[in-house]
């Protein structure tokens, strides 16, 4: 779903590539922040419809044969199962976090021809990264962007986004940050362990 009208969803993007490379002004950061802060409040907007909507149905009793057609909702149980296909190796799964706010960027210095730059969004290091995991990566698919950077809050803090400094600043942000510390330094001490035998 987008928060954003497709002009200033494009001008969004544009300035957040221009932040990832260092080259962002003044204006257009002050700019990013009042984009950022516009699509925040579109979103929560829109939630509270939805949970209204909801709220509604629920209180009609309204079923949801009533809603849509039975084609429809084959079409939804077929497309939202319960049991999932397996992934296939290196394909992306959904998360939770995926449509939360950018809080930290790390970009690839080799332009192009490199892998893409890694974001962290609010709230991926309380995920699982499967179901009989605990932590939010598998060791082998870490994000060695991560590992090589994340050694401290000081390390990490010129690839915030102006999100993140706002939200790392709080008290919640500060126990976010230094969860996602934690975990990188053990999985740099479970990888180093397993390089020396």
């Amino acid at each position: 779903m987008n928060y954003l009208n497709n002009e200033k969803k494009n001008r969004f993007d544009k300035l957040i590539s221009l932040f990832t490379q260092g080259n962002i002004s003044d204006e257009q950061q002050i700019e990013l922040l009042e984009l950022q802060k516009e699509l925040k409040n579109n979103k929560a907007a829109i939630r509270l419809q939805i949970e209204s909507i909801q709220r509604q149905i629920n209180e009609l009793n309204i079923g949801v044969e009533k809603l849509y057609s039975r084609e429809e909702i084959e079409a939804a149980a077929r497309t939202y199962s319960v049991q999932p296909p397996s992934s296939k190796a290196g394909q992306k799964q959904a998360r939770p976090s995926d449509n939360n706010d950018v809080l930290l960027i790390l970009p690839n210095a080799l332009g192009k021809k490199g892998p893409p730059d890694w974001k962290y969004r609010q709230g991926r290091v309380y995920e699982k990264a499967a179901k009989t995991l605990t932590t939010p990566w598998q060791l082998k698919q870490f994000p060695p962007k991560l590992l090589k950077n994340g050694t401290s809050a000081e390390a990490l803090q010129p690839f915030f986004t102006p999100v993140g400094a706002t939200y790392f600043a709080t008290e919640t942000g500060r126990a976010e940050l230094n969860k996602l510390l934690d975990e990188t330094q053990t999985a740099r001490t479970h990888i180093a362990k397993r390089e020396a035998k």
